[in-house]
């Protein structure tokens, strides 16, 4: 019988990781195709640790819950903040975090100057999103001004129908609602800004393989160090300032 320091001797030859799609510029579907930041960056680390990587995209709730409780399993991207410090072990920061709320170009109707006016419209938001308690803590409340949908891929849909009138994204997003069939591509715009507390981060979950998490963020290390990070979010997001960057930790 094998030692138990032994168990763990050396990861499995293939990285196994899940994405959630729709999360721009990070990782979502384009033609049939997971693309974005991350992605990249995830084959890369696999690379550098000489792993294979197996991707598989779910939407976004059913990713998290997977990444929370599979060991060994990479979840991308997502928000470090305090509520989820003590659930993960943590890789990166890969990006800075600043999050706006958005709403329709074409809806001159809505006119927000300070968070006040913000709270009249409603909100809707993904299931498990890093952004519900920050809204909450500014006065959104569910069945009042805040609605929670477990399909992120909905948001832009209710949007559009008027079921929301404002919605939650990174300022980075490309700032348009996708073509649905019959519908032609329509532009958003932000309108407060809600937090630029904590970054995006890959993670495990607890009582994953100490050395894979070690190899991992080896390779992750490397990837800082020799600009292959940078160079990526150059390609991802370019107005990204270059000397923009976040903590390693969770903010207090």
């Amino acid at each position: 019988m094998l030692a138990p320091w032994l168990a763990h001797a050396a990861p499995a030859a293939t990285l196994k990781a899940v994405a959630g799609d729709g999360t721009v510029p990070f990782n979502y579907l384009l033609d049939g195709r997971l693309q974005g930041l991350s992605v990249d960056l995830a084959e890369e680390l696999a690379r550098r640790a000489g792993l294979r990587l197996e991707l598989e995209v779910l939407p976004f709730r059913l990713a998290y819950e997977r990444g929370l409780h599979q060991p060994d399993l990479l979840l991308f991207t997502l928000a470090r903040t305090p509520p989820r410090e003590a659930l993960f072990e943590w890789l990166g920061p890969i990006a800075p975090r600043d999050v706006w709320l958005w709403k329709m170009k074409r809806r001159t109707d809505i006119q927000i100057r300070k968070l006040a006016e913000a709270r009249q419209y409603r909100v809707g938001v993904a299931y498990a999103d890093a952004i519900i308690p920050k809204l909450e803590q500014l006065g959104f409340a569910p069945r009042r001004n805040l609605e929670v949908v477990h399909d992120r891929r909905a948001l832009g849909r209710m949007l559009r129908m008027g079921r929301f009138d404002l919605i939650p994204m990174v300022i980075w997003s490309d700032g348009k609602l996708d073509a649905e069939p019959g519908m032609a591509e329509e532009a958003l715009e932000p309108v407060l800004q809600l937090t630029t507390e904590g970054g995006y981060y890959f993670t495990l979950a607890k009582g994953s393989d100490p050395e894979l998490l070690r190899r991992l963020r080896q390779a992750l290390t490397a990837t800082k160090a020799d600009g292959t990070l940078a160079r990526l979010r150059r390609q991802w997001i370019p107005n990204l300032s270059e000397a923009a960057d976040v903590p390693a930790t969770a903010p207090r």
